[in-house]
């Protein structure tokens, strides 16, 4: 007597035959737009507060940066 091991049992066939690109695109995209629908978007006026907020962070982070390559390049020409 043959034992068929878990592997065996747990052989899947595809439940659905493989769609045609054109369906699944369309599926695809149409999900798509429901989880759109679905996203809690932020207000254009927070979005402008913390676009603002992160320029001005880059530009100070930007500023120390230049800041201290500046002062070891000056100290490396002497």
């Amino acid at each position: 007597m043959k034992e068929t091991t878990s592997l065996e049992n747990n052989k899947s066939s595809p439940k659905n035959p493989k769609q045609p690109i054109r369906l699944r695109l369309k599926r695809w995209f149409f999900g798509l737009g429901k989880e759109f629908s679905r996203v809690t978007w932020m207000h254009y006026v927070d979005v402008i507060k913390i676009f603002i907020t992160v320029i001005i962070i880059c530009a100070i982070i930007s500023v120390i940066f230049l800041g201290i390559d500046s002062l070891y390049f000056s100290l490396g020409k002497k």
